[in-house]
């Protein structure tokens, strides 16, 4: 079936496209929880892998803002593939 998207942090990790560099379902929740994103926030994301926390930063509120550092072009690419594809 269709993968569900909640709103809470801690989407499945089913629903990023990676190449194994994934911060884990209940890490990212965790980190969400602690970094506590306020409207209008910015995220700084350095070496972000597949993006999972600026993705999930992001979907936290429509104003909150993240900028994701990636040098690896392969995982830059997919970053942007996971963003578009989860909002």
């Amino acid at each position: 079936g269709a993968l569900r998207l909640g709103t809470v942090p801690g989407l499945p990790d089913a629903a990023y496209e990676h190449d194994g560099q994934l911060t884990k379902r209940h890490i990212r929740a965790a980190t969400l929880g602690t970094l506590a994103p306020a409207p209008g926030e910015l995220l700084w994301d350095v070496g972000g892998g597949s993006g999972s926390i600026a993705i999930e930063w992001l979907r936290a509120h429509p104003s909150c803002r993240a900028v994701s550092v990636e040098r690896d072009a392969v995982r830059a690419e997919r970053i942007t593939r996971n963003a578009e594809r989860l909002g």
